[in-house]
C-alpha cells in the first residue's frame, strides 16, 4: 500500500530472520487462490439431483496436488513449483453457511499457496491448475469449479502476489552489505544470494525490487523454545549484533552518497 502510494526510500534492508551468516537476495514467487467446488443442495430426506459440493472437493484436491506445471528452468530452486492446499470449508452458500448439515453443501471452498519460480508467473500457475480441474469437469458433467485469484480480503490470507525475484550480486547495496559483512565476521556470509530452504518463502523484497528501490534480505535468526509449557520463538542477541554492525556501516555507504547518485 505505501508502495503504490507513491512513498519510497533509496535503499531498503528487509530484516527477515534468515540468519546473520544469510544475505539473500533470491527467492520465490508466492500466489494463493481459493479454489471452490459448486454443488447442487438437497435435504437429506431427498437427495435426488443433489450434487455434493464437499465429495467434489475430495475430488478435486488430488487433481490439484498432482498439476503438472511448466518446468522449472531456475537450477538454483529445485523444489519449485511447491503447492499446499491449507485450508477447507465447505456448506451452504457463497457464505459457507454452517447451520443446516441436514443439507448437501452447494458451496466448498480450499485455500492454495503455490511457491513458483522465475520463467512461471502467477498467471500461468493459475492456467495450469485450471488443466488439472477441466480434465475432471470433461469427465463429470457435474463437476463446476470456481478460482479466485488473488485471493480475496475476506479469507484474511495473502492478497498479493510476490513475483520471484532474483537482485544481481553487484547491485551496490548488496556488494556494500557483502564488503561490510567482511569487516565485521572477518569472512564471506555461508549463504550469498540463494539460503535454502528459505528462499522458497517469499518476501517484501518482490515489492521493493519492482518499486525501483534497491534491497537486500539479511536478517538475524535464533531458533524455537518447544517447551511444551510455554513454546516460543527467539532470536540471538549475537546475531543482532552482528546484524546492527553491519547495517550500521551500510546505511553509512547510503546516507554518503550524492544527492544526484
Amino acid at each position: 500500500h505505501m508502495l503504490a502510494s507513491g512513498i519510497g526510500a533509496d535503499a531498503a534492508i528487509v530484516p527477515e530472520p534468515f540468519g546473520a551468516d544469510a544475505v539473500v537476495t533470491t527467492h520465490a514467487g508466492v500466489t494463493e487462490m481459493a479454489i471452490s467446488t459448486i454443488g447442487y443442495s438437497r435435504h437429506i430426506s431427498d437427495r435426488t439431483g443433489a450434487v455434493d459440493a464437499i465429495e467434489q472437493m475430495m475430488k478435486a484436491i488430488p487433481a490439484i496436488k498432482a498439476t503438472r506445471f511448466r518446468p522449472n528452468t531456475a537450477a538454483a530452486l529445485p523444489a519449485l513449483p511447491l503447492l499446499n492446499v491449507g485450508g477447507i470449508i465447505g456448506g451452504r452458500g457463497r457464505d459457507h453457511d454452517l447451520k443446516g448439515p441436514n443439507f448437501t453443501s452447494d458451496f466448498c471452498t480450499v485455500l492454495v499457496d503455490v511457491r513458483f519460480p522465475p520463467g512461471q508467473t502467477a498467471a500461468t500457475v493459475e492456467e495450469d491448475i485450471r488443466v488439472s480441474l477441466d480434465a475432471l469437469a470433461a469427465g463429470d458433467p457435474t463437476f463446476r469449479y470456481e478460482i479466485e485469484h488473488p485471493l480475496p480480503a475476506r479469507y484474511g490470507a495473502l492478497t498479493v502476489t510476490m513475483e520471484p525475484t532474483d537482485i544481481p550480486l553487484d547491485e551496490p547495496l548488496v556488494t556494500s552489505i557483502l564488503g561490510h559483512y567482511r569487516d565485521v565476521v572477518g569472512r564471506d556470509p555461508r549463504h550469498i544470494g540463494v539460503s535454502l530452504p528459505m528462499s522458497y518463502a517469499g518476501n517484501d523484497t518482490a515489492h521493493l525490487w519492482r518499486a525501483g528501490i534497491s534491497c537486500v534480505l539479511f536478517g538475524p535468526s535464533g531458533g524455537w523454545d518447544e517447551s511444551p509449557e510455554e513454546p516460543d520463538q527467539y532470536i540471538s542477541i549475537s546475531e543482532m549484533v552482528t546484524v546492527a554492525k553491519v547495517m550500521a556501516l551500510t546505511a553509512l555507504d547510503v546516507c554518503s552518497q550524492p544527492v544526484s547518485a
